[in-house]
């Protein structure tokens, strides 16, 4: 977050540069399927489906599992909200489709990136079949950058604010299974 506040050569160079690999491809076509992606991955869609796999721990009487995964969803939502107004980056001139609020950290790859690691942690985990774990888990984080890529193909954010949710998402991870660890298993 450091570095978007500054506005440092390296995070300018990086996000004009793949701004700049997105452009051969941009057209009314591809926008058109784009924005169907990124209305996939809105952070509304990502908060209901993690509300969803809550709901189920609960029926499974997955106790434990089910409040971490509140407070995870909770307070993961609510340090993206607070990184944005803190750093206040105004979204791209240019964008292809309007977008209101702050640019930095992506919402989408954010509430993405938390619904994914919940369903890798407490489902897909749990599949014995080890090729298919592992299936399933590079879809999971593939589809991560599924949301992030439309993002920036649409200006709404430049390539360093979805790199910034992903290293957000990283860290409250981590640091919710720390606590999950040591205080809840």
């Amino acid at each position: 977050a450091w570095l978007i506040v500054i506005n440092s050569r390296f995070t300018l160079a990086l996000d004009h540069d793949i701004q700049s690999w997105l452009l051969p491809i941009t057209n009314p076509h591809m926008t058109k399927i784009v924005v169907v992606l990124t209305s996939i991955g809105s952070p509304a869609i990502a908060i209901s489906l993690c509300t969803l796999v809550c709901i189920i721990l609960w029926i499974l009487h997955e106790r434990k599992d089910f409040w971490w995964s509140v407070c995870l969803l909770v307070g993961g939502n609510l340090l993206n909200f607070l990184v944005k107004n803190i750093v206040h980056r105004a979204r791209p001139a240019d964008k292809l489709v309007p977008q209101a609020g702050y640019s930095f950290p992506s919402g989408h790859t954010f509430g993405t990136g938390i619904l994914i690691m919940i369903v890798l942690a407490f489902f897909v985990a749990r599949i014995k079949n080890k090729p298919l774990r592992i299936t399933l888990e590079t879809l999971g984080y593939v589809w991560i950058v599924i949301i992030a890529l439309p993002r920036i193909y649409l200006h709404v954010h430049y390539p360093t604010d979805t790199i910034g949710a992903g290293l957000l998402v990283g860290f409250v991870w981590n640091t919710a299974l720390i606590g999950y660890r040591k205080y809840i298993h």
